[in-house]
């Protein structure tokens, strides 16, 4: 877990270790880590499986987009996709990281991570959870931004796009800062923390 953060790794490491049990949605997720691991591996042997470790990769996540995943499953799947996205953009291949930002801005949009209730998180007790979802969305917005720009190309989100959506999900802290405090005091479920941008639904 040494690059997580640089990677784009959102999901609580200690509850991830936990929690890890085999399924589709976590098999597509392991094959993404196994991806990095096999790019940021100091041994030529697994280096040179890395072109395997896409194909499988990519198989995974591009199976489980015709699912509808649910609580834990649907943060892994936005997990994967987030992690092949920042893969496929490092090595230059920017329509395939593309098309894998496009499918997690679709996820967390479609699952309404945009718009978290601070008061609803504020109730659920469960600060780990809730960062967890706070930390998604906005690793996602940020992912879709910063490629838009590199690319050239119209961002998803957007502060001047054709249709208008409100965020309610508050500014996210670090997966730490979510262990450590309840949500009765987290600043990550102040509901005076939130941002309206523009939303571009994705083709």
């Amino acid at each position: 877990m040494t690059h997580a953060s640089q990677l784009g790794f959102f999901l609580s490491p200690a509850r991830f270790r936990h929690r890890l049990t085999p399924n589709p949605t976590s098999n597509a997720l392991m094959a993404a880590i196994y991806l990095w691991g096999s790019k940021l591996s100091s041994s030529s042997t697994l280096r040179s499986r890395e072109p395997a470790f896409a194909d499988r990769a990519t198989q995974a996540a591009v199976a489980l987009q015709a699912t509808s995943p649910a609580a834990t499953g649907l943060l892994y799947t936005i997990q994967a996709e987030v992690l092949l996205a920042n893969y496929f953009f490092s090595h230059g291949r920017l329509l395939e990281g593309r098309y894998h930002a496009l499918a997690a801005v679709a996820l967390v949009t479609g699952s309404q991570l945009h718009q978290l209730d601070p008061r609803v998180l504020s109730a659920g007790g469960d600060t780990v959870t809730a960062g967890e979802r706070v930390r998604a969305f906005w690793t996602v917005a940020s992912l879709d931004k910063v490629w838009s720009v590199a690319m050239n190309t119209p961002a998803c989100m957007s502060q001047n796009g054709r249709a208008s959506i409100h965020i309610s999900t508050p500014w996210p802290l670090s997966p730490e800062a979510y262990e450590q405090v309840s949500c009765a005091r987290c600043v990550c479920c102040d509901p005076r923390r939130v941002l309206t941008v523009f939303f571009y639904p994705p083709s």
